[in-house]
């Protein structure tokens, strides 16, 4: 199963290198889909445009937390992902509901043998 991801970041962009690497390199199976930054300056921004990825800014600082997290996972719901990933987003953000459990095929992925 691949899953869809949004990266969320504010600076280098160091998560999303090493992510972006690993699909490369078949170890993870996974595809990103969108990078979120809280600041247009982030380098994190040019990583994903070099690699053909969605990207967008949401200015964490100019709005409240519902206003931030909204944008947020909008972005994500308007991109059909499966799973978010905090790369070093450093603003505070209140998940929604239909964000907050993990599907069951995403947690059949990761079980192990049953010892």
């Amino acid at each position: 199963m691949s899953f869809r991801l949004a990266v969320l970041a504010s600076g280098g962009g160091t998560t999303l290198r090493n992510l972006i690497e690993k699909i490369r390199q078949g170890q993870l199976t996974a595809s990103i889909d969108l990078v979120i930054c809280s600041r247009a300056d982030a380098k994190a921004l040019q990583r994903a445009e070099q690699a053909g990825i969605d990207c967008s800014v949401v200015d964490a600082k100019a709005l409240d937390v519902e206003q931030r997290s909204e944008q947020v996972f909008q972005l994500c719901r308007d991109h059909h992902v499966d799973l978010v990933v905090m790369g070093g987003f450093l603003h505070l953000l209140r998940i929604p509901e239909d964000f907050d459990e993990l599907p069951e095929d995403i947690i059949r992925a990761f079980e192990g043998d049953p010892e």
